[in-house]
């Protein structure tokens, strides 16, 4: 009998403890939901606020190739101006010189300041190099941005491109002066 009755009180204690484990197991799924609402509590502000920060960044470029179009625009009316300039310095200069031989000979000196008409056709390659290094300015500028680094580099070609054309045009004007 003695037998029975440890027996009886083990399976006691076995159902007690059974039972104190499931109480456990409750408590800790109860406890998991708790740090996991915590948890998002905590997240969910980060997270919206990297959401808004993401977006801003993608207006960024947008904003920059905005900058950039009205950067070119206002070139391109210098460039277009400083070409009106020139025409109607040629057109001034061709209609002062009235009944005079259109080709200046080389023995006949000018005035010292004065430019001939050639001058101003062979400045055009100087006025085309400034304006593409102010492109390729422009373009790299637009490129470091945006964070485009193909962009960089197309700029950079583009400004050195822009710089050997002036050097040839500035060489070819001092030539032509001699």
């Amino acid at each position: 009998m003695a037998k029975k009755a440890k027996a009886k009180r083990l399976a006691k204690e076995v159902a007690a403890l059974t039972a104190e484990v499931a109480g456990l197991k409750t408590q800790m799924a109860r406890l998991r939901t708790e740090q996991r609402a915590a948890l998002k509590a905590e997240t969910d502000p980060v997270r919206k606020k990297l959401r808004a920060e993401s977006e801003q960044a993608k207006l960024k470029p947008k904003r920059g190739v905005k900058e950039a179009k009205a950067v070119a625009h206002a070139l391109g009316a210098k460039a277009a101006k400083a070409k009106g300039e020139t025409k109607s310095a040629i057109e001034a200069r061709t209609n002062s010189t009235g009944n005079q031989s259109p080709k200046p000979t080389r023995s006949v000196e000018q005035p010292q300041g004065s430019r001939s008409a050639t001058d101003f056709d062979l400045n055009k390659q100087e006025v085309k190099g400034r304006k593409e290094q102010a492109e390729g300015k422009l373009r790299g500028e637009v490129g470091k941005k945006a964070g485009d680094w193909e962009e960089q580099i197309k700029g950079k070609a583009e400004e050195v491109k822009g710089t050997v054309r002036e050097a040839v045009g500035r060489t070819a004007r001092k030539i032509d002066d001699k």
